[in-house]
């Protein structure tokens, strides 16, 4: 048979367990509490590293932004620099411009000048070599030997003399005779054979020599004192050659050796 309980025996554990129960309640309010301050905790961390990062960012972009005004400054006083350099430039050209039209019509008054000189004095200088060249002949005449050089003769003239045929024939700056009969036919050139013009010039009058005297040998010989183009001078040996005739060119150097050879100082 049951007995019944004690009532101070009840009352005590519903005490103990009362105060169990919330001692666990208790517990777990705490874990959570703690829980929650930890998270929040972290949270706060988070949001400070943030808030330290975007601070950084912001002075990044602040310093961007005030190196971007100094380029767009430095660029500016660029500009201005530049402006500056093309006014003066635009300056420079108009007194070069200037200067050059003024130089333009100094070099022609300089041109005029320099053609009227030589159309008036190059024959002058043309006689002046002529004469040096028959003189050369006139001392080899006296010494009755060929004159050698590079395996190249010319031998003693007789009759030396220039020979000239009206207006529309031939001109030539001297003439001679050798011992084997050959017509020696002299040309002088102190300016520059320079082009197919001159030399077709030279060959025309040859031509119409020849056309005069069909049967008679003959050497033409060209002393360029002004100098020969290269390949002008294969031209005219092969002319000649094609009718019936010899060729000899002497170019500048060879001209002058000859004639520093015989005592003149060229």
């Amino acid at each position: 048979m049951t007995q019944p309980l004690d009532r101070g025996y009840l009352e005590e554990l519903i005490t103990r367990i009362s105060k169990k129960l919330v001692d666990e309640f208790l517990k777990e309010v705490l874990v959570t509490l703690t829980r929650s301050i930890i998270d929040l905790k972290e949270q706060v961390a988070e949001l400070a590293a943030g808030q330290k990062a975007l601070q950084e960012q912001v002075a990044e972009l602040a310093a961007g932004q005030k190196a971007l005004q100094e380029q767009v400054a430095k660029l500016a006083q660029e500009v201005r620099e530049l402006a500056k350099a093309q006014a003066r430039t635009q300056r420079a050209l108009r007194r070069l411009a200037i200067s050059h039209r003024r130089l333009v019509n100094e070099f022609r008054a300089f041109k005029s000048w320099v053609e009227d000189l030589f159309g008036r004095w190059s024959h002058f200088v043309g006689a002046g070599a002529e004469a040096m060249i028959r003189d050369i002949f006139r001392q080899i005449s006296m010494s009755g030997k060929e004159y050698m050089i590079d395996d190249l003769s010319l031998p003693p003239l007789k009759d030396l003399r220039p020979l000239k045929k009206k207006k529309d024939g031939y001109q030539f700056d001297l003439v001679g005779v050798a011992e084997d009969g050959r017509i020696w036919i002299i040309e002088v050139k102190t300016q520059a054979v320079s082009s197919d013009i001159i030399v077709d010039s030279m060959l025309k009058s040859l031509r119409r020599w020849v056309s005069d005297n069909p049967a008679q040998k003959f050497v033409y010989v060209v002393f360029a004192l002004g100098g020969i183009e290269r390949g002008l001078d294969s031209k005219i040996v092969r002319s000649v050659k094609s009718i019936g005739g010899d060729a000899i060119i002497f170019d500048r150097f060879q001209s002058i050796y000859i004639l520093r050879d015989f005592g003149y100082p060229v």
